[in-house]
């Protein structure tokens, strides 16, 4: 009986010691862990398992860099923030590779992120902006900053871009929305200066994460943003699409080519690396006359797009073939409040599969049939707040799939009697804010009748 009470105390002194070493490295705090610099200040509460996500916050004030030496991803965060309002900051190359956050934000005033800067990361909301005077952000030349990262809310605001950026910024990612506000941009550019010979090799990578990360509603303000209640932390209910592996360039020393050291121009996009961004806004950052391809990545897939938005900019025309790169887009662009005046008659070529268009509230007073030619599948269309004065003809003659079209505020004097008749499913139009008394004259009102054959449901008139 003695023995086995002995034996027993033994195994007491045995284990006690491991059950309390374990149990100090589960319940570690995340400042333990990540041995901060001291410009960092971690909250966490003990006795929670570093497991939890929710429960680790970290502040860094005056920080000027952030590198590898510290690992930032050896925990994750609820809120990671940053801030260093009066003095550069550096995000050097995998600096952020693999970490997991809800909400990193930045207040910075001058911002560079470096070449795989965050690499396969899973992030909520990255939000960069500068309080009280607009800051600026810069990218490396070419860098692909966002390799691989899955992210739900990319949110830019107040920050100046020094130059058009390289669309490979966005290469192998997955961003839910993009958002750019109140900051200058001025596009993208798919050129690379490279030299030769190349000696760098690639591997194949497939997308970690098939779900976008929820993060409380602590930045944003869009209202696009707020797929459930804007209380609540956002719930992004997606349609299934196909998984998309993406396979990257594979090249080595032994079967390059012996070249002399030259540098030369290539298009970078024409490499694999393609970008999935579901909605792409600009509002209030294109300070341009004419709005131009380049602020349409090359390397997004389009047909993986739900939504594209350039409201309130200072955009006066668009070019020809501005959207030649939108070809698979099947979704929602909004064009709203950004002075547009003139439109090329190609200024929408190559917009086969989109829905719907939206030019409302600008200065629109000229529209043909060519402006529309291309848009063979638009089922609405929303020309309200403008300066027509006269619809020909034949302006919406291609648009045979148009099932809402939208005149209000507009300062209509004619309407041709033919110029719905092409439009076999149209089953609303709207007239809000328009006297159409001076449009129903018993020699110009046969559109009416021609409206009435085309058994539209909804015709609208608030005045």
């Amino acid at each position: 009986m003695i023995g086995s009470y002995f034996n027993f105390i033994c195994l007491l002194f045995i284990f006690i010691p491991i059950i309390k070493s374990s149990s100090l490295l589960y319940y570690k705090t995340a400042c333990e862990l990540l041995k901060l610099p001291r410009d960092c200040h971690c909250q966490r509460t003990r006795g929670v398992p570093i497991t939890s996500l929710n429960e680790t916050r970290l502040r860094c004030r005056q920080l000027t860099k952030l590198t590898t030496d510290y690992r930032w991803s050896i925990v994750p965060y609820d809120r990671l923030a940053f801030e260093t309002p009066n003095d550069n900051l550096t995000l050097h190359r995998f600096a952020f590779s693999d970490i997991r956050a809800r909400t990193i934000r930045f207040d910075v005033e001058n911002l560079l992120l470096t070449d795989h800067a965050f690499d396969n990361a899973y992030i909520g909301q990255l939000a960069i902006s500068h309080t009280d005077t607009p800051g600026r952000i810069n990218f490396e030349t070419n860098g692909q900053v966002f390799y691989g990262s899955t992210i739900t809310n990319i949110y830019i605001k107040s920050m100046n871009f020094q130059k058009p950026i390289s669309e490979m910024i966005f290469a192998n990612a997955k961003i839910y929305t993009l958002l750019i506000q109140a900051s200058k941009f001025y596009g993208y550019t798919n050129k690379k200066a490279v030299l030769y010979p190349i000696n760098e090799t690639h591997s194949k990578i497939e997308t970690q994460h098939d779900n976008f990360l929820e993060y409380d509603l602590m930045v944003t303000t869009s209202p696009s943003i707020l797929t459930n209640t804007q209380t609540s932390p956002l719930k992004i209910r997606r349609r299934k699409r196909p998984k998309i592996f993406r396979q990257i360039l594979e090249t080595s020393d032994e079967n390059l080519p012996s070249l002399p050291d030259r540098t030369v121009t290539i298009n970078i996009t024409s490499i694999n690396l393609p970008a999935f961004v579901t909605i792409y806004t600009i509002l209030s950052s294109i300070d341009t006359t004419n709005l131009t391809e380049f602020y349409f990545p090359n390397n997004i897939e389009y047909s993986q797009t739900d939504e594209i938005e350039l409201s309130y900019n200072f955009i006066l025309a668009i070019d020809a073939y501005a959207f030649r790169h939108l070809e698979s887009f099947e979704g929602r662009l909004i064009l709203t409040h950004n002075h547009i005046q003139f439109l090329s008659p190609l200024a929408f070529a190559y917009l086969y599969s989109i829905h719907n268009l939206s030019l409302a509230y600008n200065s629109i007073v000229n529209l043909t049939s060519k402006h529309f030619e291309s848009l063979y599948q638009l089922t609405e269309l929303d020309l309200s707040s403008n300066k027509i004065e006269r619809l020909p003809p034949d302006i919406f003659v291609s648009l045979t799939n148009l099932q809402r079209l939208r005149l209000n505020n507009n300062p209509l004097t004619s309407i041709d009697p033919l110029v719905f008749t092409n439009l076999i499913h149209l089953n609303e139009i709207q007239f809000a804010n328009m006297n159409l008394s001076n449009l129903i004259h018993p020699e110009t009102s046969q559109w009416i009748w021609n409206l009435a054959n085309l058994h539209v449901n909804y015709l609208l008139n608030t005045k």
